[in-house]
Formats: structure tokens, C-alpha cells, sequence
């Protein structure tokens, strides 16, 4: 219980990203440093035996900066031929500052599922990188990047697959708890996070969420009510989920959806 470290991540967009890359038959290994509480050392040997011809990280927001470029430094460092993608939160709305990290060969801005899958098609069939929008890369020194179009974004959040966790430690990813923080204390384990909508229609100044390229700010989009239900339930059988965390931006909006969702997770216990 809450042994390693302070924070623990679900790696529920990850997942995602591999159920779309799994789909369109690539073949997807994770490492869970954070999980597994890897040194620096275990990281390196673990990469050097593990990682493929591609490497990506996700990353949150902007303070997890210093650790994502350090995780990169290692990953060139044992595998200096592999090629490095960075998305996520961070780089979305700062692609600027991640671009000064030589170990980054590629950034994808925004939503991930159509332009990463753009970009390992272009990467193993050789082609060019310019009809991927929202992405920068490298060549040599210099970087290029392709504007942000509608094109490339998520457009029906219900067509998405289910997280795929198949080869991730979940008897100790979802059964994590930290008693001394108000993060983590769950009222069942295992638990987990799920998000029924992407975007924000706040503009606060201070939030990362209503910021234009954030992921989960392309457009406001809500998943059904019954395709929400169906991941539940498809949680609860894989994974013997007691306890789920939303973690939409705006869960409470519209009302009569969250209205229904809620009441539909009220039959399913019955």
C-alpha cells in the first residue's frame, strides 16, 4: 500500500493508444517505470532489452517536464537508434520547450489515436511525414511542423476502442493506495479512471483544460451513455473493477447525460 512512489498513474490514455496501434497490427510492449519503481539503471537495461524501433511517452502537464526529458536521455542512451515520440499534455501546449530536447525525434499535438497511428504507418513504410497535421519532427538539428487540423481529431469518441491493459501489472496498478493523501484513498479496490468526454467549456486562466491543443480540449465531445456503460462492464469482467474515478474536465455537463450514465451504473448494481 502506496509502496514507491507518491503518484500513481493509470495509464488510461496508454491504453487507449494501444488498442488503436494493436488493431492496425502493430505490436506494443509498455514499460511502467512509475509502477515498478525503477531506478535510472533499471530503466536503462529494462529499455535496452525491451524497446522496439520506436519509443513513446505521454505526457501530463507541464511539471512533469525535467523527469519525461530525463526518461528520453536514457532511452537514446540504450537504444540510440530508436526513434522517440512525445504527446501528451505537456508538449501539446508547450511544443516549444520539448523541442529543445535533442532525444526527441517527434511531437504529436492534440489527440493521439489518428496521428500517432499516421505517424508508425509513415515511419514503417518509409514515407513522408507532411500529411500528418499536428505533428513536429526532427531532421537532423532542424525541426518542421505540420499546422493542427480538424481532420486529424477524434471525431466520434464512441468509434474508440476500450483501453487494452492486457500485458501492464494491473494486480498492483489498480490495487495502489496511499493513505496519508487524499488522492488515493479508495473506498474498493481495484479500482480505476475512465473519461465519458473530452474538452472544456471553461476558459479559466489557470487551467491547463480549456487550453487550445490540449488532448482532451480538441472540441467538446461526450461518449454515449451506453458506450460508457459498456466499458464498465467490460472493466468489472476483465478486471474485477469495484470502484471507478471520472476524470473529465466537465463530467456534469449536459445534465441529462450524466443523468442517464448515472442511472444506468445504478441498474448494473442491482
Amino acid at each position: 500500500e502506496g509502496a514507491g512512489r507518491y503518484w500513481n498513474h493509470i495509464p488510461y490514455p496508454e491504453g487507449i493508444l494501444t488498442a488503436v496501434l494493436r488493431k492496425n497490427g502493430f505490436t506494443v510492449n509498455h514499460i511502467d517505470a512509475n509502477v515498478n519503481d525503477y531506478s535510472e539503471d533499471e530503466l536503462y537495461k529494462i529499455v535496452e532489452k525491451k524497446a522496439g524501433k520506436v519509443v513513446g511517452i505521454s505526457a501530463l502537464s507541464v511539471e512533469y517536464r525535467d523527469s519525461v526529458h530525463k526518461t528520453f536521455k536514457i532511452i537514446k542512451w540504450a537504444k540510440p537508434s530508436v526513434k522517440t515520440v512525445l504527446g501528451g499534455v505537456y508538449p501539446s501546449i508547450s511544443p516549444d520547450v520539448a523541442k529543445r530536447d535533442e532525444n526527441v525525434d517527434f511531437i504529436v499535438i492534440s489527440e493521439g489515436e489518428n496521428r500517432l497511428l499516421k505517424l508508425m504507418n509513415c515511419l514503417k513504410n518509409n514515407l513522408p511525414f507532411d500529411d500528418i497535421d499536428g505533428l513536429h519532427y526532427r531532421v537532423g538539428k532542424a525541426w518542421y511542423h505540420n499546422s493542427k487540423k480538424v481532420t486529424g481529431s477524434v471525431n466520434n469518441l464512441n468509434d474508440l476502442p476500450f483501453p487494452d491493459y492486457s500485458d501492464y501489472n494491473t494486480s498492483k496498478l489498480f490495487n495502489w493506495s496511499q493513505k496519508y493523501t487524499q488522492n488515493f484513498q479508495f473506498r474498493k479496490l481495484p479500482m480505476t479512471i475512465m473519461m465519458t468526454s473530452r474538452g472544456c467549456v471553461y476558459k479559466c486562466t489557470y487551467c491547463g483544460a480549456g487550453k487550445t491543443g490540449n488532448p482532451i480540449n480538441d472540441g467538446i465531445k461526450h461518449r454515449t451513455p451506453n458506450n460508457v456503460l459498456d466499458e464498465i462492464k467490460y472493466l468489472v469482467k476483465e478486471h474485477g473493477i469495484r470502484e471507478i474515478i471520472f476524470v473529465d474536465d466537465s463530467l456534469l455537463l449536459p445534465p441529462d447525460r450524466i443523468i442517464k450514465i448515472l442511472k444506468g451504473i445504478t441498474k448494473l448494481r442491482e
